[in-house]
């Protein structure tokens, strides 16, 4: 029986060490996501909206800098689906100021592959998408 006990202890606490130790090490990735993290997020939620062309969780992920009439809103929307984004990747957010992150990303479309820029603000303590100029 003592070599039971004895062969239990050398694997099982070193084992269960370890496991605590991963799951210490996972908590703290989790909570040290920062502003940059959530940002990228909205980032996504507005784009992939896009491409599911979901016009009520655009209006949901987007600021304006100006206000705009529904048909300019309509008629921006309908500007950003004909342009036949297919897939896209964020490649980076620096901050520009605080609350504020110019993304880089790049967007393939259905014969191309395109860089383009997007801002995203923190608006009514949640984050945005900052369309400027509509087209």
């Amino acid at each position: 029986m003592k070599s039971f006990l004895e062969t239990y202890k050398r694997i099982m606490v070193p084992s269960t060490a370890f496991f605590i130790f991963v799951l210490f090490g996972v908590g703290i990735l989790y909570f040290k996501q920062d502003d940059s993290t959530e940002a990228k997020r909205s980032a996504n939620r507005y784009l992939t909206a896009v491409i599911k062309h979901n016009a009520e969780a655009v209006e949901q992920n987007v600021v304006y800098e100006v206000p705009l009439t529904s048909r300019e809103r309509s008629d921006f929307k309908n500007y950003i689906w004909t342009s036949d984004i297919r897939d896209f990747e964020i490649k980076d957010a620096v901050l520009s100021e605080p609350g504020k992150y110019e993304m880089r990303v790049l967007i393939m479309k259905e014969a191309s592959q395109e860089e383009s820029r997007i801002t995203v603000v923190k608006a009514d303590s949640k984050w945005k998408v900052l369309i400027k100029k509509p087209v």
